[in-house]
């Protein structure tokens, strides 16, 4: 490898030449791989995670969600307040089963 392989950042003929060094070296570091000098993957280190957590984190659906703006959440007082009023505390009439004769006994 040459002195680029020292670095964070690899372009992707360098890291597709020595892309089992660089899987390597991402347990320390992630690696940033370019085309054209522009950022188009990361190349880190998951051994220790569970696949469907890394899936679910590198999501970007998953990441909208946790940028959703603060001002649409329900706050738990609010949510008491509605539906610990006496109207929300009403039990629903039982559904007790009648007992029923099986077979005409």
């Amino acid at each position: 490898m040459n002195k680029s392989s020292r670095s964070r950042v690899v372009g992707i003929r360098e890291a597709k030449a020595h892309l089992s060094e660089y899987i390597k070296k991402s347990r320390d570091v992630p690696i940033v791989i370019t085309s054209h000098g522009k950022p188009e993957a990361v190349l880190f280190n998951v051994s220790d995670q569970d696949p469907e957590d890394v899936i679910l984190f590198t999501s970007p659906e998953f990441q909208s969600a946790l940028a959703y703006p603060e001002s649409k959440l329900i706050r738990s007082a609010e949510l008491l307040k509605k539906y610990n009023s006496p109207a929300a505390r009403q039990k629903p009439p039982s559904a007790k089963s009648k007992k029923t004769r099986v077979n005409g006994r």
